[in-house]
């Protein structure tokens, strides 16, 4: 690595000098020489699944020789007061816990591989090294945590390795490295679930099963109100619709991954929300209502159902549900805004966004929407629905 910096440094130091001549910083000067050069081999900006592909195509084995993470945090510090140079972890400083505690909510102390080393399978000389490191953590009776969000994750490029971090991409207003990239990024993309299935919790030494299922989806639950700010206000205000004015409120009250999978071949998010509504009319009685909302997040196939309402008891009615069709990127009817509002905040995390967003080409290109979706909606019984929704068929 360091003989390869040497060269390429001897090779550019023209434009080097002449960069440190106009006041620019020596990392910032480093960085982009370097970045510009190493881009043309290894991409930083990649999408998080192509970082999943590479990972299972072209570097298999790649968590198999880390260290195995100790089944106590006792056992570490006493390893550590022993020969703390040598030892491979390295505990995380107080700055770093803080925000390990985020990506890690539930566990207590936080440990990664010291000097992480290269890694690229035997006689593929033509890709770029990984540096992969091992994270292991542990609750609050140092108990090493195997499974669930509070679980810690091996590093395709351990924080702890100088490159993670000294390559960085200065385009697009942003600086990111390899570390934040291949790890970080894509852990933010997928949630841990699916993250969890490339980057696997380390239970090398066969430690007790912790934690149990029932703090697992207690830390779910936190993960939901961490990420989406759950309970949600939508929308709180005052509403006139054919001459009559009422205030109105809707609230998100829970949101779960429903399903994530791929569907006639192009990738899919299936949430499932339940919404809550409030409406105060003068001379009215208040009006509550509880229903719940499927909203899949696909580029080929976007859409929204909700059910009927849930604390109606009159089962005499029809189970029909409204399934809305959209299509960002194309026109967008204003009927249909409150749908295409839901649907940015929780497919792509942006709330609030102005209409003049939802119809422009540039949606589609940038976000890779077809651009033949067209806005519609149909009528669609229950039983329609859940046979698509459990028989993987497309609506």
């Amino acid at each position: 690595m360091f003989s390869y910096l040497k060269g390429f440094l001897v090779g550019h130091a023209s434009k080097l000098i002449l960069l440190l001549l106009v006041g620019v910083p020596v990392v910032t000067t480093v960085s982009v020489i370097i970045s510009n050069q190493i881009a043309k081999k290894e991409p930083i900006d990649l999408q998080p699944e192509e970082v999943v592909r590479r990972l299972q195509e072209d570097y298999p084995g790649w968590q198999d020789k880390l260290f195995a993470c100790p089944c106590t945090e006792d056992e570490i510090i006493q390893q550590r007061k022993i020969n703390a140079k040598s030892y491979p972890l390295t505990p995380s400083n107080a700055a770093e816990r803080q925000l390990e505690m985020s990506y890690h909510p539930g566990a207590k102390g936080f440990y990664r591989s010291a000097a992480p080393d290269e890694y690229r399978p035997e006689g593929r000389n033509d890709l770029y090294p990984l540096r992969p490191g091992q994270q292991c953590t542990y609750d609050e009776n140092g108990r090493l945590i195997t499974h669930g969000p509070a679980a810690g994750t091996p590093d395709a490029y351990g924080s702890n390795a100088t490159d993670s971090y000294f390559f960085t991409s200065i385009g697009k207003g942003k600086v990111s490295g390899l570390h934040t990239t291949w790890d970080v990024d894509t852990y933010k993309k997928l949630g841990w679930r699916e993250y969890h299935k490339i980057w696997k919790p380390n239970n090398g030494n066969s430690c007790l099963f912790n934690p149990s299922p029932e703090n697992v989806r207690s830390l779910d639950k936190q993960i939901a109100k961490a990420d989406f700010g759950i309970p949600r206000l939508l929308y709180k205000g005052v509403v006139t619709r054919q001459g009559v004015s009422f205030y109105l409120e809707k609230w998100i009250d829970s949101i779960r991954v429903f399903k994530r999978d791929n569907l006639e071949g192009s990738p899919r998010t299936i949430y499932e929300i339940q919404k809550r509504l409030l409406r105060k009319e003068q001379g009215q009685q208040e009006y509550r209502e509880r229903r719940k909302v499927w909203i899949q997040c696909s580029t080929q196939n976007p859409w929204m159902v909700y059910s009927n309402p849930l604390d109606d008891t009159d089962k005499s009615q029809d189970s029909d549900m409204h399934l809305q069709y959209l299509g960002p990127g194309t026109f967008v009817s204003m009927v249909a805004i409150p749908e295409y509002d839901l649907y940015w905040g929780i497919c792509h995390d942006s709330w609030g966004i102005s209409y003049d967003f939802y119809y422009s080409p540039d949606v589609s290109k940038q976000y890779g929407y077809s651009p033949n979706l067209r806005d519609s909606y149909r009528v669609i019984s229950e039983a329609e629905f859940l046979e698509a929704l459990y028989g993987d068929r497309s609506l």
